[in-house]
This record gives C-alpha cells, structure tokens and sequence, in this order.
C-alpha cells in the first residue's frame, strides 16, 4: 500500500521519500530470482551483494590491494 502525502510529508528527507532496508532487501530477492539465480543456502541480502564482492577473490587469494583496487 502507497504511504499517503500525510506520511510521505513526514517522513521525506531533502532528496527525496526515504528507501528502507526492507524494500532494497525485498528488490535484490526478486530480482535474484527473476534472473534464475539459486542461493548456496546463504540468504539473498543488499549487504550480502556488497560484501561478495570482495569475499570471493580474498577466499580465491586476492592481496589486500587488490582488493582495495576491485572495490573503487
């Protein structure tokens, strides 16, 4: 259900009406599953998208700088 203009006022920062850790989460699992994607049993999470990316090469035996490098 849309948040009504009452709560959009209240709740809106400057740039705009605020993103919750909830629907981000909820986007990432539908379009992980939309893609045909299957999970290692892990749960599908936005944090766990950004911290992929450096655990895979560091357990594949990435340096340190290249790790600092892959994530700029």
């Amino acid at each position: 259900m849309p948040a009504s203009e009452e709560t959009r006022a209240k709740t809106a920062t400057k740039r705009g009406v605020h993103l919750r850790g909830h629907v981000v989460n909820e986007r990432v699992q539908f379009w992980f599953a939309k893609a045909g994607l299957v999970s290692d049993g892990r749960p599908v999470t936005s944090p766990g998208l950004r911290a992929g990316g450096a655990t895979d090469p560091a357990e594949n035996g990435a340096t340190d700088q290249e790790l600092e490098e892959a994530d700029r």
